[in-house]
């Protein structure tokens, strides 16, 4: 009797130890026929628990789960691996690390045989090799091309370690390409950056270069100045922005504010084919249009019986700031220009006097702190009944005083003076080496 109880106890242990065998075996190998490189390898886990359902072998995993699939690392709290269908679902911390690259969620369902798992809750994916991080609260992966959809809430931060150098992307949907490091954010496009924000249809994203290129109707405020074209990019150095370029039907407008307690501005419009927007520690320091550039300038003025604005255009149009102010206008490549001023002789006079003065030529530098316009070569102006040409002509537009003179020029080796002024009025014609005339008196 008692060789029997032994016997059976032998069988009871073989037993056992089969079925730790069978268990182990549909934890640690893949589906029947799958080939090596698909296999998936649980690593660890507090604690097991396994069903059938339905012809599918089911397997609770409780603590520190730990999975392997090729290259890639998956780790959560819980997950419930459907072993048969060869999904898994991964609960609470989950992660999913592949060369670096790693992403994060509340929760994500991985299909081993697809390599596609769909995120929610708290997602987020980030890679050492890039300057930025991505958050939403869905997305789709696909592990074999390196692809990530966000499409609810997605969230692109440049330089999400540094507080005050960060540039925040949203958008309606964003998907990025781990390599190369590429991303399109589509649909109600806000990039915001300290004192910028711009807005777009579509942005591409190109992390490891450091620019945004924005379309579909593109346009961007930073401080006073509001930007506008068909295709704008941003390029950054240092994690600032550094400068920003508008090309086709480019446009700006620069308020400077002149008297903050009555909001009194001056106002700068600037169109052309291409725009650069120039910065130093995203500060502006110069605008500049090229092709078939135009500008339009309005002073503010403190009498408020005077009106000025200033128009002109030019193959190129430089405008410098100072303080974020404007400091010159530089016109060059076919310059010419319109100077408007109207008065009245007081506040309850209809009647105003309205002078108008055109000028042109090969440069025209305007200087706003003196108040001066400066041309040089070829350089002509109008004033009703008055013409003047002369190789210089500096127009004082405060006082409406204008000076002429010739230009230098090398002529046979030698410095000669070429280009003399010649005023003509009505009839009348002076020619002189220097002139200076009044326009008031």
């Amino acid at each position: 009797m008692t060789e029997l109880f032994k016997r059976i106890g032998y069988i009871k242990a073989l037993a056992f130890l089969f079925s730790l065998l069978c268990i182990f075996s549909l934890i640690s190998i893949s589906v029947a026929g799958a080939e090596e490189s698909e296999v998936i390898e649980l690593l660890h886990a507090d604690r097991s628990e396994m069903r059938m359902e339905d012809d599918n072998i089911i397997i609770n995993l409780i603590g520190n789960v730990r999975f392997r699939h090729k290259t890639t690392e998956l780790t959560s709290n819980r997950a419930v691996w459907y072993r048969t269908a060869g999904q898994i679902v991964f609960l609470g911390e989950v992660n999913i690390a592949d060369k670096g690259d790693s992403l994060w969620a509340d929760r994500i369902t991985y299909n081993q045989n697809t390599e596609e798992a769909f995120a929610s809750g708290n997602v987020k994916l980030q890679s050492p090799k890039e300057n930025a991080v991505i958050l939403g609260t869905q997305a789709e992966y696909q592990r074999a091309d390196k692809y990530v959809l966000f499409s609810q809430n997605p969230k692109l931060i440049f330089y999400p370690d540094v507080k005050d150098s960060m540039i925040e992307v949203t958008a309606d949907t964003m998907e990025y390409f781990l390599d190369p490091a590429f991303g399109v954010a589509k649909g109600n496009v806000h990039i915001k950056k300290e004192k910028m924000d711009a807005f777009c249809g579509i942005a591409d994203l190109y992390t490891r270069e450091d620019r945004i290129l924005l379309k579909e109707n593109p346009r961007a405020a930073h401080g006073e100045s509001e930007l506008s074209g068909d295709v704008m990019e941003l390029f950054l150095r240092e994690k600032k922005i550094e400068r920003i370029e508008v090309l086709e039907n480019a446009e700006v407008i620069h308020r400077q504010l002149v008297d903050s307690l009555r909001s009194n501005y001056t106002e700068s419009k600037l169109s052309g084919k291409k725009l650069v927007f120039l910065m130093d520690q995203e500060e502006l320091k110069e605008i500049k249009v090229m092709e078939n550039a135009r500008s339009l300038y309005f002073p503010y003025l403190a009498d408020s019986l005077e009106e000025q604005k200033n128009e002109a255009s030019g193959d190129t149009i430089d405008l410098f700031l100072e303080e974020n102010k404007v400091s010159r206008v530089l016109i060059s490549g076919g310059a010419e220009g319109t100077y408007y001023a109207t008065t009245k002789a007081s506040s309850k006079d209809t009647l105003t006097r309205a002078d108008t003065v055109s000028y042109k030529a090969d440069i025209i530098d305007y200087q706003i702190d003196q108040n001066l316009i400066t041309l040089e070569r070829n350089c002509n102006l109008n004033n009703k009944e008055i013409t003047l040409d002369a190789g210089m002509i500096k127009y004082y537009t405060r006082k409406e005083i204008l000076v002429a003179e010739g230009m230098k020029a090398l002529i046979e080796g030698e410095e000669k003076l070429t280009d003399f002024p010649v005023l003509k009025e009505g009839k009348e014609e002076i020619t002189g080496t220097r002139m200076v005339y009044n326009f008031k008196t």
